[in-house]
């Protein structure tokens, strides 16, 4: 289980929690990717650090959450490499995230 971070402090503060919750909840073979839109170059690097998720890591879940996807969804959740896209309303909510790791832990087996 990875969490990579961009952005601001906040998405650090977020990115622990939601490794935290990942840890509690028993995920594994996941990636979560806390993207940032503070600025375009940070959107282009929010795609390339999912691009880069999955050239490492082909058989990975990969969940990108964070600024830039609650911007562009749409953007993010037609990369082939994202399996999964959670709004910053949801990334930090218990039962929405163990609902995903539930789905990851089954498609693991």
């Amino acid at each position: 289980m990875q969490v990579f971070t961009l952005g601001c402090r906040l998405n650090i503060h977020e990115s622990h929690v939601m490794e935290d919750l990942a840890i509690q909840g028993g995920l594994k073979n996941a990636i979560i990717v806390n993207t940032c839109a503070v600025t375009k170059e940070a959107e282009r690097q929010s795609h390339q650090a999912l691009r880069s998720a999955r050239a490492n890591n082909p058989d990975a879940y990969i969940i990108a959450t964070g600024c830039a996807v609650q911007l562009n969804p749409e953007s993010f959740a037609a990369m082939p490499e994202v399996n999964r896209v959670i709004g910053n309303d949801g990334k930090l909510k218990k039962k929405v995230l163990f609902k995903i790791f539930l789905i990851v832990c089954l498609l693991d087996h």
